[in-house]
């Protein structure tokens, strides 16, 4: 099975919960993809940098309006993750989808929202949006003197749309031991990373238990951000 990590917020998120457990009925075997977000900005916002960001948004609370393309997206999710990160309140604009609110962001008509690095890059290269901050542990290739959010002092504020291989939990270890190290193999290949940032995302590896100590981490997480923020369960 493969999942993603807009899962992990599902629990929380969802009105109705699940069928299944995942933090029990689900064994990640291996993480392999990944693009981190980004926080960007238009033309109607008038700081240049994260830290005259947050000292507007805290000595004028909820002026500048933060696009997403939904409730309960990663790109929603990612504003929430900073807010509560940073004491700061913003004004969530929800969209319809992501070119809308990108187009809203190009336009001028809100200030900011995150987006995928890979779809906010066009954007970044030809001067309609200025790269803030890199929501990722480390910076990124293609924009090298774009900050990460943690060198800028905002901690634990990582998000990424990452792509894993998930069997259930009753699977026998023989096989899914076996799995894994086919996973392994395929994951760190040439042809495989070449396929992956044909995609526009970045190869990773995490094994079985790297993948699943993630997995935990990133519900816990975002079920804390989602029950703190009041964010609007969704059917």
């Amino acid at each position: 099975m493969l999942l993603g990590g807009a899962f992990t917020a599902n629990t929380a998120l969802l009105k109705k919960k699940p069928a299944y457990d995942p933090r029990k009925d689900l064994v990640p075997l291996a993480i392999v993809a990944s693009v981190p977000n980004i926080l960007v900005a238009g033309p109607r916002l008038k700081q240049n940098d994260l830290a005259s960001l947050v000292a507007e948004a805290k000595a004028n609370p909820e002026k500048i309006n933060v696009g997403s393309n939904g409730v309960g997206t990663t790109l929603h999710l990612s504003a929430e993750l900073l807010k509560a990160r940073t004491g700061i309140k913003l004004t969530h604009v929800p969209f319809r989808g992501w070119s809308d609110c990108m187009v809203a962001v190009v336009n001028g008509e809100i200030e900011i929202m995150f987006d995928n690095l890979n779809t906010a890059l066009p954007n970044i290269k030809d001067g309609k949006l200025r790269a803030i901050a890199l929501a990722d542990a480390k910076r990124h290739p293609t924009l090298p003197d774009t900050p990460t959010l943690g060198e800028l002092g905002v901690k634990d504020a990582e998000v990424t749309s990452w792509f894993g291989i998930m069997v259930p939990a009753g699977m026998p270890a023989p096989v899914a031991e076996k799995l894994a190290q086919s996973l392994s193999a395929s994951a760190q290949s040439a042809d495989f990373k070449r396929l992956v940032a044909a995609q526009g995302m970045d190869a990773i590896y995490m094994g079985p238990a790297e993948a699943g100590k993630y997995w935990l981490a990133e519900i816990d997480k975002w079920e804390a951000i989602i029950n703190s923020a009041g964010v609007e369960k969704q059917d």
